[in-house]
């Protein structure tokens, strides 16, 4: 079953600051660091110590603890997690893989379906189509999304069409010869 959380205008947080982190960029880490988001992008960062702030400008205020601070991880290749798997033939598979996923940082999947029959492909194609189906329909008539749950843009389908020398871990079984 499929929770929906809907963001109602009274719930949302329109500033946010977190602060005393230590926020990763790609070349360095800023250490006593503050981050502030305004309708959840982000607007400003910098040093604690170069910019007075007062926690009372925003709707929520975050000590981060000095905890690190980073951008939400992108796996463009996941067949599962958390006791998921994009083969197991159900909805609350696929959500379970999600949901795993998202505790562990990743805020964009693109779930991988490979090494199957033609049918268990389609199947669980038709599975993920619904999953994307319905989070669409929030998105566009509600303005909420199904909760716990990364942004989910696409699927990613591995195989069926390796030659027998580079087929990696994929059962030979299930191979097909190109046209």
């Amino acid at each position: 079953m499929i929770k929906y959380s809907p963001m109602k205008e009274s719930e949302q947080k329109m500033s946010t600051l977190i602060k005393n982190s230590k926020i990763i960029f790609s070349h360095e880490i800023l250490d006593n660091a503050y981050l502030i988001c305004e309708n959840e992008m982000i607007k400003e960062w910098g040093d604690m110590s170069a910019s007075p702030l007062s926690e009372k400008e925003y709707d929520e205020a975050i000590d981060a603890e000095e905890k690190y601070l980073s951008p939400g991880f992108v796996d463009i290749q996941v067949h599962g997690g958390g006791g998921g798997s994009t083969l197991d033939g159900t909805e609350e598979s696929f959500m379970k893989m999600f949901r795993a996923h998202l505790k562990g940082g990743t805020t964009t999947i693109l779930a991988t379906i490979c090494g199957a029959d033609s049918d268990m492909i389609i199947d669980n194609i038709n599975i993920f189509n619904k999953i994307k189906e319905d989070e669409e329909n929030l998105l566009k008539n509600m303005h909420s999304r199904i909760e716990g749950i990364p942004h989910i843009p696409g699927l990613h389908l591995e195989g069926p069409y390796f030659s027998y020398e580079q087929r990696g871990a994929f059962d030979p079984s299930t191979l097909r010869v190109g046209p």
